[in-house]
């Protein structure tokens, strides 16, 4: 099996998904299947959801970056990391979570038309 690192340096998140489906035994083959939600009717892909969370820890533990929107390359800690490593991998990714809980979040944003609805109520 080819690493992520021999295939390509970057992928999109859908060719991510269908690498790891592919090439990993134990991710079924019908992972990328569309299910029904019973509350709104909509559509999804429940693996999606699961790869997204995966890859923000990932990149809080800084083995992935995201250079532009809707693409995943590899930093150089993972190009370098062990993937067998796991216990490294998760002190990594837990310290990622806890460093990002202390940094204050940036402030989002309001257009006046979001204030001036947000006080007509």
């Amino acid at each position: 099996m080819l690493s992520l690192q021999q295939k390509k340096q970057s992928m999109t998140r859908p060719q991510l998904a269908e690498y790891l489906v592919t090439n990993i035994d134990a991710i079924p083959n019908d992972s990328l299947k569309y299910v029904k939600s019973q509350k709104t009717g909509n559509e999804y892909q429940p693996f999606m959801r699961r790869l997204s969370f995966a890859l923000t820890s990932l990149s809080k533990a800084q083995l992935i970056k995201h250079p532009k929107r809707g693409i995943t390359e590899l930093t150089e800690l993972g190009k370098n990391i062990n993937p067998n490593d796991s216990q490294y991998i998760h002190q990594l990714v837990m310290k990622g979570w806890h460093l990002s809980k202390q940094r204050p979040s940036k402030p989002r944003q309001i257009n006046n038309a979001t204030q001036i609805n947000m006080n007509v109520c």
